[in-house]
């Protein structure tokens, strides 16, 4: 079988075929894991090799940002990740809703349940709340501009309307990157293979400069406005922040264009208008020209991938299984990079029977930016969040003598991630607004992860037992 034995070659990568560059320091001591068994050529069938090379659970975030999806892109979302549920959920594959929108809410924690998945697309839907019309106004809101710079000799009036718009959206897309950094903490405690999927219409890292284009640089600068779009660079320090989280959690972030393919009509001012402000705008070329090159962006530095004009649901679950099907990991020592900072990361090989994909950047995150992960994750969802303290109560019958029974009540919380505890336990039999039986004690634990049970024998009468 040649090409099993091919196949098979470029599966044996081993440490000597890479050389791996980060910034400008040559890593030479690494180590380079393959995240998934291996099936050598033989005997086996082609299906045998297919599940020996399977790739590890991986684990799914669908993020709705219903704030910068249109109308017809929020009932493609739910219809595409309806399908991707299906899809892409293999044996002991996980995923979880969240969704953005007056607030931030989950609506399914991590499951591997594909009917709660479903219900709980369905239950959004359906919900009112989670409507957002902002994307959907939008070409309202270029015509606005446009109607003020027809009917202005005196441009001021129309570059204040340009300035209101431009604001707000600024305003919406930093709150949208914050919300989606934010997010990325459901998946900080997970191994990978893990992916954020990002449904978005209109999400920009240059967000608003599209209302400006409308005004040509001589006119902006005449009329003391030159520097109007200057908080852009903000927007684009906020979508490094989230580039940067994702980097340092190993999660591989997919945009998803959810309208699809669609026609836009380019409203222009009128010839007078445009011989004034010495500039031709192209303004549906500027929207979505930068919306799609904020998802590009947003997967090639997190090893993902962006999927653009209406590509369907087929497609997108074939390259997300192939991007994480059998994965290679390189291990190095941090010791002398800077922790919590972008990392240009460069990995070329020596055969020639191989292409490489690597993630565009590396963050080595420090212990504190891992705590504030796992705090920032608490302060978003906690319903998402194990409750360490949670305790379990059980009334075991252990003997019946003289009409009474004899009964083992007993208390258990499992071990907590606290050091050097002193626990004071009580237990109270009440019935009838009556305390009947109690118990109380102290415990003192050196260490964390230690189980705590308390429990002592009463005597009850029958009728409190039932």
């Amino acid at each position: 079988e040649p090409d099993a034995r091919s196949e098979w070659r470029k599966m044996t990568l081993n440490a000597d075929d890479i050389k791996i560059k980060i910034n400008r320091t040559n890593v030479r001591d690494f180590r380079l894991d393959r995240l998934c068994d291996l099936a050598a050529p033989g005997d086996t069938t082609a299906a045998d090799r297919d599940a020996a090379t399977r790739r590890l659970p991986a684990s799914y975030l669908f993020y709705f940002d219903q704030t910068h999806l249109t109308l017809n892109g929020r009932l493609r979302a739910i219809e595409i990740a309806e399908e991707l549920v299906d899809l892409l959920l293999q044996q002991g594959d996980r995923a979880m809703l969240v969704s953005s929108a007056r607030e931030v809410r989950v609506f399914q924690p991590l499951t591997d349940d594909r009917d709660a998945l479903r219900a709980a697309l369905h239950q959004l839907e359906r919900d009112k709340l989670q409507w957002d019309t902002y994307a959907e106004r939008e070409e309202f809101r270029v015509g606005e501009v446009i109607d003020a710079l027809n009917d202005q000799t005196d441009f001021r009036r129309a570059v204040g309307v340009a300035r209101t718009h431009l604001k707000e959206e600024q305003w919406r897309a930093e709150r949208a990157f914050r919300r989606l950094e934010l997010t990325l903490g459901q998946l900080v405690d997970l191994e990978p293979p893990k992916a954020l999927i990002v449904f978005s219409d209109t999400l920009r890292s240059n967000a608003g400069d599209h209302y400006m284009s409308f005004f040509g640089r001589t006119l902006m600068e005449a009329s003391g406005l030159a520097g109007l779009g200057e908080q852009g660079p903000m927007m684009g320090l906020s979508f490094d922040r989230v580039v940067n989280e994702a980097a340092a959690q190993s999660i591989r972030l997919y945009g998803v264009q959810a309208e699809g393919l669609v026609g836009y009509f380019d409203m222009t001012p009128s010839s007078n208008a445009m011989a004034k402000t010495r500039t031709v705008p192209s303004s549906s070329r500027e929207r979505v020209g930068g919306a799609q090159k904020m998802m590009r962006d947003m997967a090639g530095e997190t090893g993902g991938h962006a999927f653009l004009n209406g590509v369907p649901a087929a497609k997108i679950a074939e390259r997300m299984i192939q991007d994480s099907a059998c994965v290679f990991l390189a291990s190095f020592d941090p010791v002398g990079f800077r922790e919590d900072m972008p990392l240009r990361a460069k990995v070329e090989t020596t055969r020639k029977d191989l292409q490489l994909r690597v993630r565009g950047r590396l963050v080595i995150q420090s212990e504190s930016a891992r705590a504030t992960s796992r705090l920032l994750r608490a302060f978003g969802s906690p319903d998402t969040i194990e409750d360490p303290f949670e305790v379990t109560t059980h009334v075991i019958p252990t003997g019946y003598e003289d009409g009474v029974y004899s009964v083992l009540l007993q208390f258990s919380m499992p071990g907590v991630p606290l050091h050097g505890t002193t626990w004071d336990m009580g237990l109270s039999v009440v019935a009838g607004e009556k305390v009947h039986e109690e118990s109380s004690g102290r415990l003192s634990l050196s260490g964390p992860g230690v189980p705590i049970v308390f429990e002592r024998e009463v005597r009850l009468k029958p009728c409190l037992l039932y």
